[in-house]
């Protein structure tokens, strides 16, 4: 069985993952769920699988760094490729892209997230854990915008997942490694070719936070995703990276910044895989508890009072439940 034949199969099963290990069976992740492929692949069909995918210059990269992501396209699917160095050998897991881009509707997201569309700047982070869909509705978001408004949009991704064609709107993806040095450069090279919406993959470090924060500021839409649980977690997550004074600096940034953040999770009902989400739209209120940083937890006191525009992740659930419960 060869890498083509493993994508074939994950395709066919609609599964979003594919994880490659030496001396185990192929596992396909299936409506959240890992299943064993009765198939073993062993160190040295995992090396001819590496043959196949990288190049020269990113096997080289994979044995100094002992991992490497990359992107590729086969039989009109995206998929994401992370290759890593474990114990056994070398192991790939898998992310399966969709042909197309799912609509905010197909994907059964909250009505609130439509204000996204209309904003002007300041920074929106989609949030949760691996493989609860992040990517896929940031995904979903660009995409209306690019279908309905005229606007420019800049990604950088690493690697660069789903491919967006220019509708209404123009838009340019650049790639870490390949179109890109870094991150850093990325961004100064951006803000001169007159974006009005940056998309950046993932706010992993330090410094992309604060690069995400201060375009933001310069009147830009910024998209962005970051790992956390919760509205609250993410406000914390990112005031906490920083100390001393850099870190009021960062809370009055974060509070002027800050538009929207959507925390989502994938729930199983009847085989098929939904998102409960808890959606904040800042407000004045919100942004003073931002810039104090006492008592986050008051944010949510917040959210209760504004469903209008915010929306609990109770709530969210419930209406997902009714709809496609019956219950």
């Amino acid at each position: 069985m060869n890498i083509y034949d493993i994508l074939d199969y994950g395709v066919e099963t609609n599964a979003s993952d594919i994880h490659i290990t030496p001396n185990d069976n192929i596992r396909y992740r299936i409506n959240g769920e890992l299943i064993k492929k009765d198939y073993l692949l062993f160190s040295q069909n995992i090396e001819a699988i590496n043959d196949e995918i990288l190049n020269i210059q990113e096997k080289e990269k994979l044995y100094k760094d002992k991992y490497i992501d990359k992107s590729m396209e086969y039989n009109f699917h995206r998929f994401r490729i992370h290759v890593y160095k474990e114990n056994l050998g070398y192991s790939l897991a898998i992310r399966i892209i969709a042909s197309e881009i799912p609509s905010i509707d197909e994907l059964n997201l909250p009505s609130q997230i439509f204000g996204i569309k209309n904003m002007k700047s300041g920074l929106v982070i989609i949030t949760g854990s691996t493989g609860q869909g992040k990517t896929t509705t940031m995904a979903s978001i660009i995409e209306d915008i690019n279908k309905n408004q005229s606007k420019h949009i800049v990604t950088i991704e690493n690697p660069i997942e789903y491919r967006f064609i220019s509708k209404k709107s123009l838009v340019h993806q650049r790639q870490v490694g390949e179109d890109i040095n870094n991150l850093e450069n990325g961004v100064e090279s951006i803000v001169r070719q007159d974006p009005e919406i940056i998309v950046l993959g993932e706010m992993r470090s330090k410094e992309s936070i604060k690069l995400a924060l201060s375009v933001g500021e310069l009147g830009h839409l910024v998209i962005t995703t970051l790992h956390s649980r919760s509205s609250i977690d993410t406000i914390s997550r990112i005031i906490d990276v920083f100390e001393g004074e850099e870190k009021q600096y960062i809370k009055t940034q974060l509070s002027y910044s800050l538009e929207y953040i959507i925390n989502q999770e994938l729930i199983k009902i009847k085989g098929k895989r939904y998102p409960v989400c808890e959606i904040l739209k800042l407000n004045l209120a919100m942004r003073n508890i931002i810039r104090s940083g006492e008592n986050l937890s008051a944010i949510k006191d917040q959210m209760q009072m504004d469903k209008k525009y915010s929306i609990m992740k109770d709530d969210s659930y419930e209406k997902i439940i009714n709809k496609f419960d019956g219950s």
